[in-house]
């Protein structure tokens, strides 16, 4: 690959790098993204429209010979509408290694193509976490607690329900929901360390930001985003879960359009994992809405303790290949899959014919005046956005499945 100006890297960008990226992030970004139908067709100037049938054809019955026929009455119909959610990775290039590729062009390829391999390693995290979430931006609530957070020469140590989600170089809002503000409702605050046993972030904060040294007291209702990402995020598989209105349906008056969401029994004080609710929750999608169960996903400990379930019967775990190379355990000859981002003691019994990412069209490279890469103003640096306008809708999410506040191992 030759690279010697910002037109031939354009050119290496379009040509060389777009097509392995589009297959990367539509087959490596989660089993669930990559097994979902794609749809174009029902995405018009932006929005998603999605028709909905739901209850029973009134027109069928039995008669006697001479009496009078069923009453027609069509199944009921609703039509879903929502905008397009937007995602947006960008690359940047230095107008110094620009130059320098002229004299040194295989140099110039090879910090590209790791540029873009760690591009996409992030960007397909990203994916996933977000096909799991409910499209708020929500990532986790700093924990309620008498000293939350520590502030010192421009510092801050916040103590977090869970810090999986975090990593150094990231950027966080932190979302005020209370009278105490302490630092929350700031932005775009860059995460140092971390610390996953104890739960805990450091953030540098900004030089202009003033805090009180012995502030403290933050409540659980303060929550934390990506920057920028609040309510912008992929409609996931939290948001089909959860009881708040989907894509613009009001579901309290309208039930048939909640999910089953099923309590792990208890059992000597204890919430085993059983078969019996895992055939359940399949059972109830089936006999509810005719849906077929094809994808089962849980955390890391909830596949253990479906593991230490077929230890306890000294039974053997089948295991199955599916579609993106992955090779996992099966219930009931379905594939079950480890998703770190998906909340503790959550098992989710899903039918992906049900699902469909509505997209304007595939990933691809944002283009000014035919270029891709663009200078940043007032810098010597060029940068290159790939975009994608789209959202993951259900169409049935009665005949989806989530069994919950079972013990993890």
């Amino acid at each position: 690959m030759s690279v010697t100006t910002t037109k031939s890297a354009d050119q290496a960008l379009k040509s060389y790098f777009l097509s392995p990226v589009r297959a990367s992030l539509n087959e490596d970004s989660g089993p669930f993204f990559a097994m979902i139908t794609r749809n174009s067709e029902d995405v018009e100037g932006g929005n998603i429209k999605m028709a909905l049938q739901y209850g029973r054809h009134g027109g069928i019955g039995n008669r006697s010979e001479d009496g009078l026929l069923p009453t027609a009455n069509a199944r009921k119909y609703v039509q879903a509408t929502w905008e397009t959610k937007n995602l947006f990775a960008v690359l940047s290039i230095s107008s110094k290694l620009i130059k320098a590729s002229r004299t040194d062009k295989g140099s110039f390829a090879n910090m590209l193509t790791a540029q873009m391999q760690d591009l996409l390693t992030d960007a397909k995290d990203n994916i996933r976490r977000q096909y799991l979430s409910d499209g708020s931006g929500k990532v986790t609530c700093i924990k309620k607690n008498d000293s939350t957070w520590v502030y010192k020469s421009g510092e801050a140590t916040i103590n977090v329900e869970n810090s999986k989600y975090f990593y150094p170089g990231q950027f966080i809002d932190i979302i005020d929901s209370s009278e105490n503000k302490g630092f929350a409702d700031m932005e775009a605050l860059e995460i140092k360390d971390v610390d996953y046993k104890a739960n805990t972030i450091i953030l540098n904060l900004p030089s202009d930001l003033t805090v009180e040294s012995n502030a403290s007291g933050t409540v659980s209702a303060d929550y934390i985003v990506f920057t920028g990402n609040k309510d912008m995020e992929l409609t996931g598989i939290d948001a089909v879960f959860n009881s708040s209105n989907l894509y613009g349906i009001d579901r309290s008056a309208n039930s048939w359009f909640n999910a089953n969401k099923i309590a792990a029994e208890e059992a000597d004080g204890a919430h085993p994992l059983t078969e019996m609710d895992m055939q359940y929750a399949i059972d109830l999608c089936e006999e509810q809405m005719g849906s077929t169960i094809d994808y089962i996903h849980t955390t890391y400990g909830g596949a253990r303790a479906f593991q230490n379930l077929y230890q306890s019967y000294k039974r053997n775990i089948e295991y199955t290949d599916i579609k993106g190379g992955y090779k996992t355990m099966s219930f009931a000859g379905i594939p079950i899959f480890k998703e770190r981002y998906l909340k503790e003691g959550t098992m989710d019994f899903i039918s992906t014919k049900d699902f469909s990412l509505f997209q304007l069209d595939d990933f691809d490279w944002m283009q000014k005046d035919g270029g891709i890469l663009h200078r940043v103003d007032n810098t010597p640096v060029y940068q290159a956005v790939l975009e994608m306008y789209c959202d993951i809708g259900c169409a049935k999410p009665k005949g989806q499945a989530r069994l919950f506040g079972f013990d993890e191992m």
